[in-house]
């Protein structure tokens, strides 16, 4: 059987930040550098990645969600089987898998763990973080 192909798509928030030179966090890392993190995810699916903004989760506006349910319908119109969307949990997560659900036109998966959009909390350099270990990255079930 063929693998899926999927497209991950990461929009910044906790589990995309980084230490800044200033002591706190800021979003810099991408989907690709959370995917080398992920053991065998090749074996599992054919992966592209896109990281089409990379903010706090709070800074997300409809128009960027707007932005980003376009995207997602044009790539799934093409060769994509399913998305993977990454963003951070602070107070828009609700709001980016509604606005998704009502204007994504495609009926591919859109994939999370409860809504249609997964949120991870901690930041990749935490020692016990919980990313790599995500379902959101085992994207063996579509």
């Amino acid at each position: 059987m063929k693998p899926p192909h999927i497209l991950v798509v990461s929009l910044g928030g906790t589990i995309m930040m980084a230490r800044s030179a200033g002591g706190g966090i800021t979003p810099t890392l991408t989907a690709a550098d959370l995917l080398r993190a992920v053991a065998g995810i090749d074996a599992i699916a054919a992966i592209e990645i896109a990281s089409p903004m990379s903010k706090p989760s709070a800074s997300l506006t409809i128009d960027d969600v707007l932005a980003l349910a376009a995207m997602i319908d044009e790539r799934l119109d093409q060769n994509i089987d399913g998305v993977v969307l990454i963003q951070g949990t602070e107070t828009t997560i609700e709001e980016t898998a509604f606005v998704l659900d009502l204007v994504v036109r495609s009926h591919k998966p859109v994939l999370s763990l409860a809504m249609r959009v997964c949120g991870l909390r901690r930041p990749r350099w935490r020692v016990q973080r919980y990313g790599d270990r995500s379902q959101v990255l085992r994207a063996g079930n579509w």
